[in-house]
């Protein structure tokens, strides 16, 4: 019961801090997401990402023009000064991940209090940021591949596009929940080792 009443207090405040703190934070890292694009898919410029909001829900979206030649499989896809795309997503699908992950951290059963807490989130810190990385930016960039691809009679398999698919296909639930409990055992395991060597006080194995 106590672990259920964790899971949903959890839930709860991760779902208020997002809505919360979603958008201003999301705008701060468009610049970063931005770069991080340019230096995945070179053929791409990224001439705009914003977030935009509408009645239906916020906006993630992206306009791009073409740097260079793309193969799209038997076409050759060549730049144009005029030939922009665009592409967007859900906002709320940016902190899907985050969100997930940080309430396994939350609502996975403590054994050792707020210090055991505080070494989970600092170990989730780079796999929030990985996931940051590999969610939002990857599946606006492959939503352009789509565009080129579904002109051409034999479309190349594009490793983007199979991952959004992965994603898409339910992969964006259940990665971050895996990835929150291999959080969660890691820093078990990290307290299990520190407690068993030689020579620590016993008071620092208690903590």
């Amino acid at each position: 019961m106590k672990t259920l009443l964790r899971a949903l207090l959890a839930g709860l405040l991760l779902l208020v801090l997002a809505g919360w703190l979603g958008s201003p934070l999301g705008a701060k890292l468009l610049p970063a997401a931005g770069a991080w694009m340019a230096w995945v898919e070179p053929a791409f410029s990224v001439l705009r990402l914003e977030g935009q909001s509408r009645p239906e829900g916020d906006r993630v979206r992206m306009q791009v023009a073409l740097a260079q030649p793309v193969f799209t499989g038997e076409r050759v896809v060549m730049p144009h000064p005029r030939g922009h795309a665009w592409a967007q997503v859900p906002a709320a699908q940016v902190w899907q991940g985050p969100v997930l992950l940080l309430w396994v951290l939350l609502a996975w059963p403590l054994a050792r209090g707020g210090a055991e807490l505080l070494g989970r989130l600092a170990l989730a810190l780079p796999v929030l940021a990985v996931w940051m990385l590999l969610d939002t930016p990857l599946v606006l960039l492959a939503e352009v591949w789509k565009l080129l691809l579904q002109a051409d009679p034999e479309p190349a398999l594009k490793a983007l596009v199979l991952w959004s698919d992965l994603l898409r296909g339910g992969g964006r639930l259940g990665l971050p929940l895996l990835a929150g409990a291999a959080v969660v055992l890691a820093v078990h395991a990290i307290n299990l080792r520190a407690r068993s060597k030689p020579g620590w006080p016993s008071s620092v194995r208690r903590l």
